[in-house]
């Protein structure tokens, strides 16, 4: 944790979501900083086969070092998710919450609604 109180870890990742007329494509890249790994996806789906765009808010038990106890423990962490589910997939990002990621989760859903009832 940061002193900002804000939760770090030695993964980078990006992920971009491309909307077509027909298609929604799947972008995500994770770049590990404390090891030689990268981790790259492709996906593409088609609005008919998508089932929703979501987000959901949990917390996840994080192992992490006590400086005072010298010593490991583990913290539960708050975290937030979108995922964009298939039959038989779900593809997830972290995302922070706010209000500009809420509206284009909104926009996404919207899309959605509207490639499924044409």
């Amino acid at each position: 944790m940061g002193k900002d109180h804000k939760w770090r870890y030695s993964a980078y990742q990006i992920t971009w979501l491309f909307f077509s007329s027909n298609q929604v494509y799947f972008y995500q890249y994770t770049l590990y900083m404390d090891c030689d790994e990268k981790k790259e996806i492709t996906n593409e789906y088609f609005y008919r086969d998508i089932t929703s765009f979501n987000t959901s808010s949990d917390t996840i038990e994080v192992r992490t070092y006590d400086k005072k106890k010298k010593d490991y423990t583990l913290k539960n962490v708050g975290s937030t998710r979108f995922c964009l589910a298939v039959p038989g997939d779900k593809m997830y990002c972290a995302m922070e919450q706010n209000e500009a990621n809420e509206r284009a989760v909104q926009a996404m859903k919207s899309k959605l609604r509207e490639k499924k009832s044409a």
